[in-house]
């Protein structure tokens, strides 16, 4: 039985000549290099399509974070109206207008030197005469 295999063995690789197994290899090769072309292909494009989700996602939460950023500005300036800091300011705060007397009127005050007609560099810096030869 075992005299049988092997024959059968041999006379397969004799069937097989030193070209063939070449052609066979090189066949085996090409297929091999095929298969890892397609495997990169399919795997960059997932990659891609993958990356194109993802994209899609920060746009939205872009496009949602610009929303909430001009509802909170249209929210801040209707805080800040005059109106409505008044209205708080009477109900909230207690507070009235100034009765006629409760107001005083200062003159003659000093004026601070950065209010005058000089910017605050020229105060800091007095002005030096020019020398001439």
């Amino acid at each position: 039985m075992n005299d049988l295999k092997r024959s059968a063995r041999s006379s397969v690789r004799k069937a097989i000549t030193a070209g063939q197994a070449r052609a066979v290899f090189f066949a085996a090769l090409v297929a091999t290099m095929f298969a890892a072309v397609g495997l990169f292909h399919t795997a960059s494009r997932v990659a891609v399509v993958r990356a194109g989700y993802e994209l899609g996602k920060v746009e939205r939460e872009y496009r949602e974070l610009l929303r909430e950023r001009e509802h909170l500005r249209m929210e801040r300036a209707t805080l800040r109206s005059a109106p409505r800091l008044e209205a708080f300011a009477r109900a909230r705060l207690g507070m009235a207008p100034p009765a006629a007397g409760q107001l005083i009127a200062v003159h003659g005050a000093p004026a601070s030197p950065a209010t005058q007609d000089r910017t605050v560099a020229q105060v800091a810096r007095p002005a030096v005469a020019s020398r001439t030869p």
